[in-house]
């Protein structure tokens, strides 16, 4: 069953045994075990797009690419908006809690993923444009 492309797991429930009691038969048997993950398998998953991490606060994954989160992208341009105006992380964190604009998480808005977002502007990570445009560096 193996040798024919079965895996361990199907073979152990069509044979009511564990996958360890599988494995370790075969190889008793002589039989040359697979890896675990086949390398085109792997090469497939690098090449979707979409990795571990989340993108930047006002951007989501759609389809495997990085576009605008139509949730979080209004409330990043209120964030560069006051930023530009020369306001402190303090003061953008009191105009956003006031006003009830939810972080990422869903909870009032921490000094700390303010500071992030602000350094990714200071720092040219993301430049926003007039009309909604945007550009990753």
């Amino acid at each position: 069953m193996y040798s024919k492309g079965m895996s361990l797991r199907d073979i152990s429930n069509q044979l009511g045994m564990s996958k360890n009691g599988v494995r370790s038969r075969l190889l008793r048997a002589g039989q040359e075990l697979r890896d675990r993950l086949s390398k085109v398998t792997h090469k497939r998953s690098i090449k979707s797009g979409k990795q571990a991490a989340l993108p930047y606060y006002g951007f989501c994954y759609f389809e495997g690419k990085i576009v605008k989160d139509p949730r979080e992208f209004p409330t990043l341009q209120k964030i560069h908006r006051l930023w530009i105006q020369g306001q402190t992380i303090h003061q953008i964190n009191l105009e956003l809690n006031r006003a009830k604009l939810p972080s990422r998480t869903g909870k009032t808005w921490s000094w700390a993923a303010l500071q992030n977002i602000v350094a990714r502007f200071e720092n040219k990570q993301v430049i926003l444009s007039k009309g909604g445009k945007y550009e990753f560096r």
